[in-house]
């Protein structure tokens, strides 16, 4: 039958000098019903036990004393008046001070806890004309957040990924702008203009404002600008001068609405005009498009041309004719060639252009010609060709 009496101390234990765990010998922890909080007890020492992990074996609190190897023991019981009184006498001692501090306290509201024992009132604050709040002490309802309509935001806002490295991207208003970006040095990247620039509205990209009315810094670097004119149009380009005040502006707010901006300054042509470069990069319109004896181009700023072409060919078995191109390539430009062909003959039997069609090639010759090549046996078959080519002319 179970032991129950107060004190145990059947077989030999071993446990090392601030040790917490203890062996037993001969020993039936688990079965008499020891529990965590009863008393290990040998050589006038006792330790708490933390937990009975089986019958031979026990986790104690650090043993305070020498080493014992089979050794004699005794565990005391404790009874279930003394664990609860314990645990009364823990709880008491842990909720009197708060409890006395929050009798001191008389305030309505928010309570916070600052410290042991010691309470403060708290409550929800808005910011004016960024947040609202409603009930911020809690008395008369849940405390609520709102957002006025006409919202007030700080001088400056931060944004900042969490781990990135670098400047935040700030955003910054001021009488005139908005600006955006990452701060280098007074500027803030990018600006958004309303009512300047001689009261039209503007936006720039890597710059800012300069002091002056009408006029625009870099702060060191290249900025891209477009302006909406109020005399038509709008003006867009950029500016390498860095640090230079009245640069762009000022200095050129007397000419036309129309035009393009470029490193160099106003180049006074339109988007369909003559196309110009200086070392890869355009210096003049964005489109140029032409027509002659040989046909029609089209010229792109970044360098592409499109030519196309409606030539008369004769299928004979001489081998190729060739036809100019209306503008030429720049010589090594590798041309690609289209070629869609006319629904009936010119001279000669229909039924013969239609079944000799695939025997046409068309062959790049050089940067002015192309050669149409037959290699067919006819001789007096003739229709259109419609030849469309691709190429670069810089």
């Amino acid at each position: 039958m179970t032991d129950w009496s107060p004190i145990y101390s059947a077989g030999t234990v071993t446990v090392g000098a601030g040790g917490t765990t203890v062996n037993g010998s001969g020993t039936t922890w688990d079965t008499i019903g020891l529990r965590a909080g009863d008393q290990f007890r040998a050589q006038g020492l006792s330790a708490t036990i933390v937990a009975v992990v089986s019958n031979t074996q026990l986790t104690i609190k650090a043993w305070a004393g020498a080493a014992i190897a089979g050794g004699n023991y005794e565990i005391m019981r404790v009874s279930d008046a003394d664990r609860l009184i314990a645990a009364n006498a823990d709880l008491a001692a842990a909720l009197v001070p708060n409890l006395t501090a929050l009798g001191q306290f008389e305030a309505t509201g928010l309570l916070a806890r600052t410290g042991a024992g010691v309470f403060a009132g708290r409550k929800v604050k808005g910011t004016a004309a960024q947040v609202t709040v409603t009930n911020g002490d809690g008395v008369a309802g849940d405390p609520t957040l709102s957002l006025p309509a006409d919202i007030v935001l700080p001088g400056v806002m931060r944004l900042n990924a969490s781990g990135q490295s670098g400047a935040p991207l700030r955003f910054r208003q001021n009488a005139d702008s908005f600006e955006w970006g990452h701060q280098n040095g007074g500027g803030y990247g990018s600006t958004l203009g309303a009512q300047n620039n001689s009261g039209n509205p503007w936006l720039a990209f890597s710059g800012e404002h300069g002091a002056a009315s009408n006029s625009f810094r870099t702060r060191g670097r290249r900025a891209s600008i477009m302006m909406g004119d109020l005399a038509g149009g709008f003006r867009f380009g950029n500016v390498a001068d860095a640090n230079a005040d009245d640069q762009l502006f000022q200095q050129q707010a007397a000419l036309s609405a129309t035009g393009i901006w470029t490193a160099a300054g106003y180049a006074g042509v339109g988007v369909l005009g003559t196309v110009g470069q200086s070392g890869g990069l355009p210096t003049a319109s964005l489109f140029e498009k032409g027509a002659n004896a040989s046909g029609e181009y089209v010229k792109f700023a970044d360098g592409s041309q499109l030519c196309a072409m409606r030539v008369t060919m004769t299928m004979n078995s001489q081998g190729y004719q060739a036809f100019n191109y209306p503008a030429s390539f720049v010589d090594g430009s590798k041309v690609s060639l289209g070629l869609a062909f006319g629904s009936n003959a010119v001279t000669g039997s229909d039924s013969q252009w239609w079944n000799e069609q695939h025997k046409v090639t068309a062959i790049p010759n050089n940067a002015g010609d192309f050669r149409l090549l037959y290699r067919g046996s006819l001789n007096a078959t003739t229709g259109l060709v419609h030849v469309l080519a691709f190429g670069r002319w810089f």
